[in-house]
């Protein structure tokens, strides 16, 4: 016999419903959370001794002083900021949907530093995930 019967026969397609609810993101909050440690532009003279002033830096590319993190991670930073935001949106965790973390430097591969996040929240209704992309992960998060 040398007819053969489809492996997979192919089966009527199914037809979707429109949603007519357009689902959005909203940012109602921000918020800021930045490492204790503060390191001006005297540090690169003074402490390492290179051939630098605190003056030329500060015309060059305009940054006075830095925060180094130390003792922080990248989880304890986001939590902090996180915590920021919800107190400026007047909002409770229970509110939050998503938790998308920007980083180039997460705490871990695995788990993400979102799900830390979202652990140390107590946020258990929401979705979280990391964007690990370098300095356009900020845009990509927004978008």
């Amino acid at each position: 016999m040398n007819s053969r019967a489809p492996i997979l026969e192919s089966q009527p397609h199914r037809t979707r419903k429109k949603s007519k609810r357009v689902r959005r993101a909203t940012i109602l909050g921000t918020g800021t959370c930045v490492p204790e440690r503060v390191v001006d532009n005297s540090y690169f003279s003074q402490e390492l001794g290179l051939d630098t002033s605190p003056e030329w830096i500060e015309k060059r590319i305009g940054i006075v002083q830095r925060h180094w993190a130390t003792d922080e991670s990248s989880t304890d930073l986001a939590v902090g900021a996180a915590r920021s935001a919800l107190s400026q949106s007047k909002l409770d965790v229970e509110d939050i949907g998503v938790i998308i973390v920007a980083t180039s430097t997460p705490d871990f591969v695995m788990p993400s530093t979102a799900c830390l996040v979202q652990g140390r929240l107590g946020a258990t209704r929401a979705l979280a995930f990391d964007i690990v992309d370098a300095c356009a992960g900020y845009a990509y998060a927004l978008d």
